[in-house]
């Protein structure tokens, strides 16, 4: 079973979304502060309310977001043993054409509340163009926080 780190409800309209990763492993990953991009594959996954039920690797999976519609990130653990929490999300800027294109928020960095990251996306998520967001997630054991990135992608849906 898994513990989601936030417990209260979220209250979802039509084409919502929800992205939803999925911490298999944090031991593993908690063990190896310096970790690699072969570790959080391995520890974790990434899935959403819309077309990726299941759990998928954490950089291949594209996310659905349509316009003016909210967004949330959240993650998920296997016990209580460690408290996560999704702390920020970042538009990736890596070639020129990525730097040009209208982020799909109204702001370039997303930070967390409670765990959770929500923000409701804007007019430019209608372009079907696919945007690479940073996750940055920390997992806490015993007073020693730990803070982890992944790079996945979101796509406009309209």
């Amino acid at each position: 079973f898994f513990v989601i780190a936030s417990c209260a409800p979220l209250m979802l309209a039509p084409n919502d979304t929800v992205i939803t990763l999925v911490v298999n492993d944090p031991d593993a990953l908690f063990a190896k502060p310096n970790y690699n991009r072969g570790l959080i594959k391995a520890s974790c996954g990434i899935k959403d309310n819309r077309t990726n039920p299941t759990v998928q690797d954490p950089y291949n999976i594209i996310s659905i977001v349509d316009k003016m519609k909210n967004v949330t990130w959240k993650i998920e653990l296997p016990n209580d043993e460690y408290e996560g929490a999704i702390e920020f999300i970042e538009k990736k800027d890596g070639t020129s054409s990525q730097r040009n294109q209208l982020p799909f928020f109204d702001a370039k960095v997303l930070k967390g509340n409670g765990g959770i990251v929500q923000r409701d996306s804007n007019n430019n998520a209608r372009n079907k163009k696919k945007y690479t967001y940073a996750i940055l997630f920390s997992l806490e054991k015993g007073g020693v926080t730990r803070y982890y990135s992944i790079d996945p992608k979101l796509k406009g849906n309209n």
